[in-house]
């Protein structure tokens, strides 16, 4: 039997873009001149890497990797920047606090601080998120979350992607105070709801 999916979630792309302002406490040698980075991302129970970057030790890392989650509206985000070379094994240089993904705005840069294991800043992540918007939502799926189907024909429906949730609920209220107003004798000066589209 396949189990479908839960209607309150949303796919969504997480870019992890950058590490800034590197900070450790770990002594390097002067022989070692580049430093691998990887992050690690942790949705959830889901744990996702980057590839690992070296780079001169002075500099940031650099990765553009995006990654694609199915989440809630409660799942949430952490970070884990890992170093190595080869003097020494891979090691955490730090982590973040865990940030709920919904509070992220789409297609903005969000620097996410990292704390060592005594809690001092180390640096942060420069993370982008975006709702996958070619997933579109049936009209089962509004249905489910009470969009006025009366108004909207189930064409127009199929075409509402899960970014615009936020908005169906304000929406819906809307369509049902025009639907009184058009039934309030005005004469001409008022529209029916069956002539609104969206």
């Amino acid at each position: 039997m396949t189990l479908s999916r839960r209607i309150d979630t949303v796919d969504v792309e997480l870019t992890i873009s950058c590490a800034r302002n590197i900070t450790t406490r770990h002594r390097i040698t002067p022989l070692v001149k580049d430093l691998c980075y990887f992050i690690a991302v942790y949705v959830g129970r889901r744990r996702s890497e980057t590839q690992p970057k070296a780079v001169p030790k002075a500099s940031s890392p650099t990765w553009d990797e995006a990654f694609n989650y199915n989440i809630s509206k409660d799942d949430s985000l952490t970070l884990e920047l890992y170093c190595y070379h080869y003097i020494r094994k891979t090691h955490k240089i730090g982590s973040s606090e865990a940030v709920n993904i919904s509070s992220l705005r789409q297609y903005e840069d969000h620097l996410i601080q990292l704390y060592d294991e005594r809690g001092v800043e180390c640096g942060n992540v420069c993370v982008r998120s975006r709702v996958l918007v070619e997933k579109c939502h049936s009209p089962d799926r509004l249905r489910d979350l009470r969009i006025v189907s009366a108004v909207v024909n189930s064409g127009q429906i199929l075409r509402i992607p899960p970014g615009c949730e936020e908005l169906l609920s304000p929406l819906n209220t809307l369509l049902q105070l025009v639907k009184a107003i058009s039934q309030l004798d005005y004469g001409s000066y008022c529209r029916r709801s069956s002539d609104i589209c969206i």
